[in-house]
């Protein structure tokens, strides 16, 4: 009786530890799936993102060499202006870009797409923004920001309007990418953008913009804050947290206290930004899990 008794209390811990095995082994796999899976969804966003992209950074290069702009910064006579505010207002509701203006040497808005606006650039100074900076020292530049009069999130992208030996002023070109947010949104996709510090700058989530992913000291944060590029924004942590347990890879988070997601994420070609896709993760794992522990007991019995 004894060693029947020792034999079952074998044969129960033997059916546990190929239980457990069997459940490690399902969730691994399916972890594995949701990793490939996760790849997938990075590159298509990223896919997306780069469309409208490099769609926006040819206008600024060609209007640079337009011969409107440039007389413009030589010949300021207000029917002129106008005339070249009228090319912008078509050009940008043709492209799509939130605003197109240009910008003279001293980095003054002199004429503007959206000139008819109150939210207009058109007599602002701009020479505080690093865009117009470094398009008249470098030739190009691209700079995400808060716009300072319309209060919308976007990417500026600058080129330097050249004259005889001089740089005559700066041609630039606002891009939002609100139409990339609502694609994100539609497919059911949790992606976000961040830029080389961790600040979220495109999300499928608005609520997310301007928060971070990474620790900020408390002297990059002033200094971010000094620059006005996201305005008054607290740039408050995202609330993600890694998965502690049963996380070998470190890639499985909570989103607040929903279930978990497995993050996945690469870089932008031709940016400084990263793309990062949350996978809703706990119910393909727990499934997974249990499929393969039921499995293993009947194969037992």
């Amino acid at each position: 009786m004894v060693q029947w008794g020792a034999f079952a209390a074998i044969g129960v811990a033997v059916l546990g530890l190929a239980v457990w095995l069997a459940g490690e082994f399902g969730e691994s796999r399916a972890h594995t799936a949701l990793r490939e899976q996760a790849g997938g969804a990075v590159a298509l966003s990223t896919t997306v993102l780069r469309s409208e992209l490099e769609r926006q950074r040819s206008l600024p290069f060609v209007l640079a060499q337009d011969p409107d702009v440039q007389a413009a910064l030589t010949d300021r006579r207000q029917a002129r202006l106008t005339a070249l505010d009228r090319k912008f207002e078509r050009l940008s509701a043709g492209t799509h870009a939130a605003v197109i203006y240009l910008l003279d040497a001293d980095g003054r808005a002199i004429a503007a797409s959206n000139w008819r606006k109150p939210a207009s650039p058109v007599g602002s100074d701009y020479k505080f923004r690093s865009y117009f900076r470094r398009a008249v020292h470098d030739g190009a530049a691209e700079y995400f920001a808060l716009g300072t009069l319309t209060r919308r999130p976007g990417l500026y992208i600058s080129r330097r309007v050249r004259g005889t030996g001089t740089a005559l002023g700066v041609i630039v070109v606002k891009v939002q990418f609100d139409q990339v947010e609502r694609e994100w949104q539609r497919s059911g996709t949790n992606a976000y953008v961040t830029n080389p510090h961790g600040i979220v700058i495109i999300a499928s989530n608005p609520k997310w913009h301007f928060m971070r992913d990474v620790p900020i000291d408390a002297r990059e944060a002033a200094a971010i804050r000094a620059s006005r590029q996201f305005g008054k924004a607290p740039l408050d942590p995202l609330p993600l947290h890694v998965l502690r347990d049963g996380n070998p890879n470190g890639d499985l988070v909570r989103l607040g206290r929903t279930s978990a997601f497995l993050a996945a994420g690469g870089p932008i070609p031709t940016t400084d930004w990263h793309m990062h896709v949350l996978l809703p993760a706990e119910a393909l794992l727990n499934a997974e899990a249990r499929n393969a522990r039921s499995t293993a007991i009947l194969a037992l019995m």
